[in-house]
């Protein structure tokens, strides 16, 4: 059976945008580990296929680069989001009561970043 990339990989990002967005709207403050599996199957997805297109070049043409690489981006966002944040709410690293140098780097899409 012939899978079309484009096709999954653009199906799989409406996919983890919707949980992203729903993680963010609804679950930013309550239970995370509800969303958890969502995100982390749509980010693997994203990331094996990104990872295929950028070696195999299914694609006729050079547009295997620009898809198979915001393809590995976006997988490997949306599988570190669930690890980022625990599940009591505290973005920062264990034992520590500054947040790490790089939290505003990658916190900024679930909206966890501290303030002040």
């Amino acid at each position: 059976m012939f899978v079309d990339y484009l096709t999954l990989m653009l199906v799989n990002m409406a996919a983890g945008l919707a949980v992203l967005a729903l993680f963010v709207l609804k679950y930013i403050d309550g239970d995370r580990k509800k969303l958890a599996p969502g995100l982390l199957v749509s980010g693997f997805v994203a990331l094996v296929t990104g990872l295929h297109m950028i070696f195999a070049w299914p694609i006729i043409g050079s547009y295997n680069i620009p898809f198979g690489e915001m393809s590995v981006l976006f997988g490997a966002l949306l599988l570190g989001e669930p690890s980022r944040c625990s599940p009591a709410g505290n973005c920062f690293p264990s034992g520590s009561t500054r947040p790490s140098p790089e939290l505003p780097l990658y916190s900024w899409e679930s909206g966890c970043s501290p303030s002040g």
